[in-house]
């Protein structure tokens, strides 16, 4: 019997065909909706029979097709074969003898795909292993060696955690095999803990047996190793600072210099056999990091004008925190304005400032937050702007800046304006500089303001 594989769209064959007056003569020429044409497809599983009628198409589902000498092939889509079991077609038409296809057996795409196609390989599940039936006379000499076992095929997740600890579980006193791993590793634990209590110290200082269970006794002092368990103790030791580069931080043994590459190494230099600080280890932060600034992010969302929800803050509340909090306008092109963060709330990310901003803040704004000295508080809005307008304008001449601006104006002011101190004239000039727009006498002077009063 033939094999199909289930959910598969596939192909099933029909005929010969048989022209039903003589019985004999081979009918080719049946098309897929030949009068009296009537196909169905049965399925049987476990359940039972169940049928389908089929329509036959030329080119769609169902494709009826002649491959020759009165044999015609039938498809069955995927969503029609989707029975476990067997699975056969039969049909009439006039002029036609009735006509059937072989039985199929429909098998599980793996089982399918290692019988018939040579594409996988069947799989034996060990819930489908009864308890005891993998024992070691069940196994052939050389069954599993090296060659047959793929990489990480023993890793622990093909392990079930009961199969690991049937290993470990493994009383010892059953590893009695020579030149097994057991045996191995029973012998090395009992050497191990033969030799245990027999380094040259006095493991019954005090009176105290050492070697037993002395739970809830006080021991006394133990005053000295003997040269062998001093020797464990120390490579002990040793392989832990070694283990934990824990040799790397100062010494590598006493008097000699840092180990490169550590983090004395790194910090110290030789000053007439006595390390010292070095520059890297004295120098302040990196160029470019802002040590006054606590934090830089954007406002989430905003409550009202003096209480904000930001991006990101300080993981612990913070009542009383009094630090300086610059908001930046971003239709503006970033223009500050700069408050007092009173009262900040992890959970929520809010902070309470002590006034409204200059300019409506909305989500998107940029916030930074600048460590205010301790006993200080942070500069009101009017210290701000005394700062800004009492700098000198020479050191503002950045391209682009709102500095240069300013200088550029005045500068143009300047030069578009002129007085003539001899004759009290004052020519005012239109942009291009060299026309007069329109000529005043000075009348008077004030003295007190040195202001000028045109005609």
């Amino acid at each position: 019997m033939a094999r199909k594989p289930v959910d598969t769209a596939i192909v099933v064959s029909v005929g010969p065909l048989y022209d039903d007056t003589d019985f004999k003569t081979l009918e080719t020429g049946i098309s897929y909706n030949e009068s009296g044409m009537s196909v169905d497809l049965f399925k049987e599983s476990v359940a039972g029979v169940t049928q389908l009628d089929l329509t036959l198409t030329s080119g769609g589902n169902n494709d009826w097709t002649h491959k020759g000498n009165g044999i015609y092939e039938i498809e069955i889509t995927a969503a029609q074969n989707d029975t476990l079991g067997e699975l056969w077609v039969v049909g009439v038409c006039d002029g036609v003898l009735p006509f059937e296809s072989p039985h199929y057996e429909v098998k599980p795409g793996n089982a399918f795909d290692s019988l018939e196609a040579g594409t996988d390989k069947l799989k034996v599940h060990a819930d489908e292993i009864t308890n005891g039936l993998i024992t070691a006379d069940a196994l052939a000499a050389d069954c599993i060696t090296e060659a047959k076992i793929a990489d990480n095929a023993f890793s622990a997740e093909h392990f079930a955690a009961s199969a690991i600890l049937k290993l470990w579980n493994q009383v010892t006193s059953a590893l009695t095999t020579a030149g097994t791993i057991g045996k191995l590793l029973v012998d090395m634990l009992d050497a191990a803990v033969s030799t245990r209590g027999t380094s040259d110290f006095d493991h019954t200082s005090d009176g105290v047996d050492l070697n037993a269970d002395q739970s809830g006794a006080t021991i006394g002092e133990v005053t000295a190793l003997g040269a062998t368990a001093e020797a464990e103790v120390l490579a002990a030791i040793s392989a832990a600072i070694e283990a934990y580069r824990l040799h790397e931080l100062m010494y590598t043994a006493l008097g000699s210099q840092p180990a490169a590459g550590s983090l004395f190494a790194d910090l110290t230099e030789d000053d007439g056999g006595t390390q010292r600080l070095n520059a890297n280890a004295l120098e302040e932060a990196p160029v470019g990091i802002d040590q006054s600034m606590l934090l830089e992010t954007t406002v989430s969302s905003v409550t009202d004008q003096t209480h904000f929800v930001l991006a990101a803050g300080p993981d612990h509340d913070i009542s009383n925190w009094n630090q300086t909090i610059v908001f930046f306008d971003g239709s503006e092109n970033d223009s500050p304005s700069v408050r007092v963060a009173t009262n900040w709330v992890a959970s929520t990310k809010a902070v309470t400032i002590d006034s409204a901003p200059d300019f409506t803040v909305v989500a998107t704004d940029a916030v930074k937050v600048f460590c205010t000295a301790l006993g200080a508080t942070a500069p009101t809005a009017a210290q701000v702007a005394d700062a800004v307008f009492d700098e000198a304008r020479a050191d503002h001449d950045n391209a682009g800046s709102m500095g240069e601006a300013i200088n550029n104006a005045n500068a143009e002011a300047r030069n578009k304006i002129t007085v003539d101190r001899d004759t009290g004239d004052i020519k005012v000039y239109k942009d291009d500089g060299e026309t007069v727009r329109f000529t005043r006498q000075i009348t008077e002077i004030d003295n007190d303001t040195q202001g000028i009063v045109p005609q």
